[in-house]
């Protein structure tokens, strides 16, 4: 890169660094997909096995749903087409490949090469404090979210030098930003947005009004580029209303009830704040920004009000720690508003916090991938179910090859289609009866829309009796042909006459 431009031309062995340091870490860190490994994760089985099974003509939402917009259903499909679970690897550390660079553009506008590269290589590992299983969402819309605020960046930049308008071309990545989440999951973009909203004002303020509407046009094309394709596409295959269900009109119900429990006590308190570390670094960094600079902070206003808007919102959610990816490019930028040259006196202040803040993340994300590689936790640690020590492969071991076509499961691990590569004869085929807490007509249209189905056979998570209402479902139709040893898990077969 020269005179901070975005050109990474000519650095064979940077991209060869960072390219090693990508796969190495997605092989490690990624066990849903990782060549390393033979798991297929939770959510992210999910998203490959509709991803496998859209590349054989089976269609996302018509006949297997989940609430995720299509892009990370398309992503696993390409991977599939490209090498299955592996190709799916390859697309995953080429995000973290592009990631890296961008970090390093970002850190390269007020560091040395040596100490950009370095804090570049070592992304991989302060993503582990947030990667969980991989292949999620959060992960593919990450080199986006680093181009936004790269951009954002240099429009800052460019304020302080009396160049107040902003690039209509820049709009349009962050456009193309908008539609990628609104095409995934729309939060992952909330910093993205409240920066677009910041410069929308800060140009109709100033009167740039010319500038605002070619802004505001860029950026509907960057949406409408991701957008549009999906809604034709879905739209030929009359889905197009179940794509938006799926998409967004669920997950308004979804948002309605999540929320993470407030922490009691310092230890959850600490513990709450480490998980999104990256989102508080930026807010501790422009806060001290505005107070300690002898110059302009607008942009740390500019800062501040993305960080703790983003950071923020996402203690509303649910405790799910991937959701904390899209905080990462916030460490980066922190890094860079702790480097400035107008601290004065306060430099020295600020390279002891920079320090502290590094050391600190780098600490805690080298523990939790100590732990992530020498820690085994059972899947019923993620899934929230007991541990009944019962084990289902003996019961789908049961159903005939020529039937196999005709099966579904109620309640069980998400991974099992891909285990035993049996395509869901049912749209609605993992986590029915979280389907319905969150969105409770769903049982009537899944009751349905399961007569009509009119499948053979039926695997059950109940323990203890519970889920009752799959009991209901199947009625008399069915008959349980067999359970495991704690009768966790039963195999129903349809009556016939």
């Amino acid at each position: 890169m020269k005179n901070g431009s975005w050109n990474l031309g000519g650095r064979p062995g940077l991209c060869l660094l960072l390219l090693v340091s990508s796969v190495l870490g997605t092989a490690l860190f990624s066990p849903s997909t990782s060549p390393l490994f033979t798991g297929y994760g939770y959510d992210s089985a999910m998203f490959q096995t509709i991803g496998k099974y859209w590349t054989q003509g089976y269609l996302p939402y018509a006949d297997l749903f989940d609430h995720k917009g299509p892009v990370i259903f398309f992503i696993n499909a390409m991977g599939y087409l490209l090498g299955e679970r592996v190709g799916v690897f390859i697309l995953q550390a080429c995000s973290c490949f592009i990631s890296e660079l961008l970090a390093y553009s970002i850190l390269r506008r007020r560091m040395g090469k040596n100490a950009s590269m370095a804090l570049a290589f070592l992304l991989p590992l302060l993503l582990v404090m947030n990667w969980q299983e991989g292949n999620t969402t959060e992960e593919y819309i990450l080199p986006l979210l680093f181009a936004c605020y790269y951009l954002m960046l240099r429009w800052l930049e460019n304020m302080e030098s009396g160049r107040k308008e902003h690039r209509p071309s820049w709009a349009f990545v962050y456009g193309l930003c908008f539609g990628f989440a609104l095409m995934s999951r729309v939060t992952n973009a909330l910093g993205v947005c409240v920066g677009v909203a910041f410069i929308s004002v800060y140009l109709a303020a100033t009167g740039k009004w010319e500038n605002l509407l070619k802004n505001s046009l860029f950026f509907i094309l960057g949406v409408l580029s991701l957008v549009l394709p999906f809604c034709i596409y879905f739209w030929y295959h009359g889905d197009l209303y179940e794509m938006w269900y799926g998409t967004l009109l669920f997950n308004f119900k979804y948002f309605s009830s999540s929320g993470m429990e407030r922490p009691e006590g310092l230890v959850a308190l600490l513990s709450a704040v480490r998980t999104y570390f990256t989102g508080w670094c930026l807010v501790a960094a422009a806060a001290w920004s505005l107070a300690a600079a002898k110059g302009k902070r607008f942009g740390a206003c500019f800062w501040l009000a993305i960080s703790l808007v983003n950071t923020l919102f996402i203690y509303t959610l649910n405790n799910y720690a991937h959701y904390g990816i899209v905080l990462l490019p916030f460490f980066y930028l922190a890094l860079i508003l702790m480097n400035r040259a107008d601290y004065g006196k306060h430099s020295a202040a600020a390279s002891f916090f920079t320090f502290a803040m590094l050391a600190l993340l780098l600490a805690s994300s080298g523990l939790k991938a100590y732990k992530s590689l020498t820690v085994y936790v059972p899947p019923q640690a993620y899934e929230d179910i007991v541990d009944y020590g019962d084990d289902y492969s003996k019961l789908v071991s049961m159903i005939p090859e020529e039937d196999k076509d005709s099966f579904v499961a109620f309640n069980c691990y998400r991974s099992l289609y891909l285990e035993n590569d049996i395509r869901p004869a049912f749209r609605f085929f993992v986590l029915q009866q979280w389907m319905i807490s969150n969105s409770p007509e769903l049982e009537n249209q899944m009751t349905m829309e399961f007569k009509e189905a009119d499948i053979k056979w039926v695997l059950s998570f109940e323990p203890d009796g519970a889920n009752g209402y799959v009991r209901e479902m199947l009625g008399d139709d069915y008959a349980c042909v067999a359970d495991t040893e704690h009768q966790a898990y039963r195999l129903y077969c349809r009556r016939t006459d």
